[in-house]
């Protein structure tokens, strides 16, 4: 069984909503991206298209009376510049440069604004009498970031002259996707860490994918403990949960076929699924068991190495996730 308690997560979309997509490497998944290690997942261009970073942007285009920024009415004293191909929305977000200090108007403009972050090139800018500062999260790795301005009117006041900002559109409801993963973590690890991974973004609906380390450690009991007490500060605050388990690997299971198929015998990963198995009956939890998902593929398609995940493997998964859990239907 591939899923268990499928629901449409779809209304968490028709009004202000914080996701959370965090575990471990897998819960990003760099490889085939970036050559270079990346510990978290904010240290990721932020157009990479793996799984999570596509789940984001998907979320954001599903929020309630989104408009492609490509599409808003835009007046003001400025310039279209070239958009920067790393990041995400191509064809949708537009890339300005203002000639001189400058209001700009988006005529008709829903509430909330969607831009990228730029710490080199920061904005600034007055909405609704409040300052803003496009620099990025000083709380975090210093690179673009997806960043949500109220605006009542659509009026961005004395636009810095110079000043560089990148709009991908303007939605009725605030869709604010937090990505948090961090590479070779436990679910201890989570735990230990999860007011600054995951409670203090408040979330409506939590992605997790982690145990793929856990397996490496061989103490399932302690795995179970850890993602039970993570489990229960989510549902005390009243957020729904997805989990992901750990895929295949080669390193930790049994080799493939001599025809490159893999076929699940679990082994060394079993204790980890009948743990999160368990959570997920306990707790009457949406569920996504990777190692059935990739059963039957080539490893040659959609892992990169003994474990991670390669484009098309991110691809698969991406899919697969939106259509069971974000696929809007007709009333």
């Amino acid at each position: 069984m591939i899923f268990a308690k499928i629901r449409n997560y779809s209304y968490l979309l028709e009004k202000d909503c914080s996701v959370v997509i965090t575990g471990d490497s897998l819960a990003y998944n760099r490889y085939d991206f970036v050559d270079e290690p990346r510990m978290n997942a904010w240290e990721c261009p932020l157009g990479m298209r793996s799984w999570s970073f596509l789940l984001r942007d998907h979320l954001i285009r599903n929020a309630r009376g989104f408009i492609p920024a490509a599409s808003l009415d835009i007046s003001g004293n400025f310039k279209r510049v070239p958009y920067n191909e790393d990041l995400p929305f191509q064809g949708e977000g537009i890339a300005i440069k203002a000639n001189e200090t400058t209001d700009i108007l988006i005529k008709g403009c829903p509430e909330f604004i969607y831009f990228i972050t730029n710490p080199s090139k920061a904005a600034l800018f007055h909405s609704n009498a409040v300052e803003i500062n496009l620099k990025g999260k000083s709380d975090y790795f210093e690179g673009n970031s997806i960043e949500i301005i109220h605006s009542k009117d659509g009026l961005l006041e004395n636009v810095r002259n110079e000043s560089e900002m990148t709009i991908i559109g303007a939605a009725e409801t605030r869709v604010e996707v937090n990505l948090t993963g961090s590479g070779s973590k436990t679910a201890e690890w989570m735990l230990d860490n999860y007011e600054d991974r995951i409670g203090r973004f408040k979330p409506d609906i939590c992605f997790m994918i982690i145990g793929a380390n856990n397996r490496r450690m061989k103490d399932p009991k302690s795995f179970k403990a850890a993602l039970k007490s993570i489990i229960e500060r989510l549902k005390g605050a009243g957020c729904e949960m997805v989990i992901l388990s750990p895929p295949h690997s080669s390193t930790t299971d049994p080799p493939e076929d001599p025809e490159n198929i893999f076929l699940p015998d679990p082994m060394i990963t079993k204790p980890i699924l009948d743990a999160i198995q368990e959570m997920v009956d306990e707790f009457s939890l949406t569920y996504m068991n990777l190692f059935e998902f990739f059963n039957g593929f080539p490893g040659k398609i959609w892992r990169f190495d003994n474990t991670h995940f390669t484009k098309e493997g991110n691809l698969m998964l991406f899919n697969s996730l939106k259509g069971a859990l974000f696929e809007r239907r007709e009333v």
